[in-house]
């Protein structure tokens, strides 16, 4: 089977690996200890769901190479590497690459560089695209904001963090957090598992679902939802269904046609598989 992959990039300290480990499960990750740069690593893993199964390469490259540089020396390097990647010698990781993930450090990248560096991320994403449309790639991006371990970062900080990203039409997730928002949406480490298994990859294998199960586990659920229904005593979730609808319409008036239609089928999901 012919591997997909997605691209980590990001400076030192800014969570590459806490990403990789977190879609390899941990079971991929070799002993990186006395490695001075993560530059070049390459994760060979796969990923199994209850639908398909797939080999994943998790590419992860590092600017600068060295800890401790100046805003104004990692944004050359960031710069550089743009430069290096839409060259002709690279069309070939272009054409094959399915995502890219962008980190940043919250506690130790300033606010000016994370602005000027999000410049060059619009830009890498433009040379993602054919030549006849530059916005047309079937790729994903997020930006992937992390702080050390037992330091925190304030709210209002990363809300700047995440309104500067959106500007830019990407994605923030914020390494920190998992679970859910208010909007039953999820978020953090959990946002990531979500975004890598429900990606569009173009090599996998999809797994065969047992018919008879699926018809068990369906009259299940609906002799379930029966007796909830004519059973005093049974607690009935309609409040926390009617609940999500309303937060997710709510929601959904900010986004656009595109965006309402693909978050719809996503909440539709979700309440059959409350149901």
């Amino acid at each position: 089977m012919i591997p997909n992959h997605i691209l980590i990039l990001g400076s030192p300290n800014s969570g590459k690996l806490r990403i990789a480990n977190l879609i390899s499960k941990n079971e991929e990750i070799p002993n990186l200890e006395d490695v001075e740069s993560h530059s070049g690593l390459i994760v060979k893993t796969s990923l199994r769901t209850k639908y398909y199964f797939l080999k994943l390469n998790i590419l992860i490259d590092e600017y600068p190479e060295s800890k401790g540089a100046t805003d104004e020396k990692k944004l050359s390097e960031l710069h550089k590497w743009y430069q290096e990647f839409k060259s002709e010698e690279f069309g070939e990781l272009r054409e094959v690459l399915d995502g890219l993930m962008f980190t940043i450090n919250m506690k130790t990248d300033s606010i000016s560089f994370i602005r000027d560096a999000l410049e060059i991320i619009e830009q890498i994403k433009i040379s993602l695209g054919d030549e006849e449309n530059l916005h047309d790639w079937g790729g994903f991006i997020a930006v992937v904001g992390s702080c050390p371990e037992n330091q925190i970062v304030e709210d209002d900080l990363i809300l700047e963090i995440e309104d500067m990203v959106l500007s830019h039409g990407l994605e923030f997730i914020n390494l920190s957090t998992e679970g859910e928002n208010e909007y039953k949406e999820k978020q953090g480490k959990d946002r990531i598992v979500e975004l890598i298994e429900s990606h569009d990859w173009t090599n996998l294998e999809m797994l065969k679902v047992d018919s008879k199960q699926y018809e068990t586990n369906k009259l299940a659920k609906m002799e379930s939802m029966k007796q909830k229904l004519i059973n005093e005593k049974e607690e009935l979730d309609l409040d926390d269904i009617f609940s999500k609808l309303n937060l997710a319409r709510d929601h959904a008036q900010s986004l656009t046609q595109d965006e309402r239609d693909k978050y719809a089928n996503k909440v539709i999901e979700e309440i059959i598989d409350f149901l």
